[in-house]
């Protein structure tokens, strides 16, 4: 699910973190949702930082 959130770019992921809580993302592939920690999310976004 990282890849997915990954994709979104940082700019979308900030978006998504100013708002102060998690997201739950739903794979189209096995049907499962999975829920992902505004902890997660500010990690993430530090590794795109990084890796540009």
């Amino acid at each position: 699910m990282e890849n997915a959130l990954a994709a979104l770019g940082k700019e979308e992921l900030e978006e998504l973190i100013k708002k102060g809580e998690g997201v739950r993302v739903a794979c189209h592939f096995c049907s499962r949702e999975y829920e992902v920690p505004l902890e997660d999310l500010k990690r993430l976004l530090e590794s795109l930082k990084k890796s540009h």
